[in-house]
């Protein structure tokens, strides 16, 4: 029989989603997963020591700041619990705007983090925060950076999406298209992409450029009065969340990511895989990713007019749009391949739990 690992999750969405999924379809044949939502209530504790009792797990994988805390919670009650692996998906007191809301977090955690057995972070940007603010130690922490599987170039285009693009009057014969890919929520910044999308509008009001961005969120309201407000409802479009990505992707000539921070985001990673340059804020996690110059732009946090300048430098730049695109490309399959983040998880779980037992 296959020991039992739970892993515990607080967002059903985003890039933690899609790393739980791997892990699950990737070690499934090595380990019996049970994912499970977790919470930071009383009741919520009681079920998780209880479902601890009766499955009695080998190993506890918590993703996200809540779950990681619910478990660390229940050893520190005294509670018998097996070994415990953390996943910090973004670590960036930046979310906390709030000088005493940061001085309580690191404070907690500073308690919290010796009751963990290994930190994974999923960026050097985080791994040397991580140490940076004594969050773990060079002993229990480990750098394992998200992984995607290579697509291929030649990825065919995806017909529902080529008939939705249609529908919504954008000709991939005459029309520019870029994507973009997130929830919409603030942290992604689709308002700064707006924005920008209005600067370069005013620029050329002839412009062929159109963005599409995938995702669903509570932002969207907000989001759609914006883009009405600005004039751009025929070059920006909010088309929801999609399943095919890559079918998506196939269709674009650049991909933009304006997020405030990142762990090491999956969106990028997918598109880089398939030879789109990537321009990007330079902030945290999208800086572990985008090197300059190589495998695309990087415009400084909140500085609109330099990020519409790369995007226009990419655009009438053939040579550079191809350069960036391999460069990614190459990027991806020599350091993020999902086969490599897999293959070093499975030594995280030995290091955590199983030596543990043995």
């Amino acid at each position: 029989m296959a020991p039992t690992i739970f892993i515990l999750s607080t967002a059903d969405k985003g890039g933690e989603r899609t790393h739980i999924q791997q892990i699950t379809s990737g070690l499934g044949a090595e380990y019996e997963f049970r994912v499970i939502q977790s919470g930071l209530s009383p009741l919520s504790l009681r079920s998780l020591y209880l479902e601890i009792k009766k499955d009695k797990p080998v190993l506890i994988h918590a993703h996200g700041y809540k779950s990681f805390t619910q478990v660390r919670l229940l050893k520190l009650l005294g509670c018998r619990v097996p070994p415990i692996l953390g996943t910090i998906h973004g670590f960036h007191l930046s979310r906390y705007p709030s000088a005493i809301k940061r001085f309580f977090r690191l404070r907690i955690e500073r308690m919290l983090c010796r009751l963990q057995d290994v930190t994974i972070a999923v960026s050097q940007s985080d791994y040397d925060a991580i140490l940076s603010y004594r969050l773990a130690d060079e002993k229990s922490l480990v750098l394992i950076p998200n992984g995607v599987s290579i697509s291929d170039k030649t990825v065919v285009q995806s017909e529902k999406a080529v008939d939705e693009l249609r529908q919504l009057g954008i000709d991939l014969d005459r029309h520019d298209i870029v994507i973009s890919v997130g929830a919409l929520e603030p942290v992604k910044g689709f308002d700064f992409l707006i924005e920008s999308m209005h600067r370069i509008v005013q620029n050329q009001s002839d412009t062929r450029l159109r963005i599409v961005v995938l995702g669903e969120g509570v932002e969207r309201r907000r989001l759609e009065r914006q883009i009405k407000t600005l004039g751009l409802i025929n070059h920006v479009f909010l088309v929801g969340r999609k399943d095919n990505c890559q079918g998506w992707l196939s269709l674009a000539s650049i991909y933009l990511c304006c997020s405030h921070y990142e762990g090491l985001p999956y969106s990028v990673l997918e598109a880089m895989s398939m030879g789109l340059p990537v321009i990007a804020l330079d902030v945290p996690g999208c800086r572990d990713l985008v090197r300059d110059g190589e495998t695309g732009l990087l415009a400084p946090f909140g500085d609109c007019e330099a990020f519409v300048s790369a995007v226009q430098a990419v655009r009438e730049n053939e040579d550079l749009r191809a350069r960036l695109g391999e460069g990614g490309r190459d990027l991806v399959i020599k350091t993020y391949s999902l086969q490599g983040a897999l293959d070093k998880l499975r030594g995280a779980y030995g290091r955590a739990g199983f030596s543990r037992l043995l």
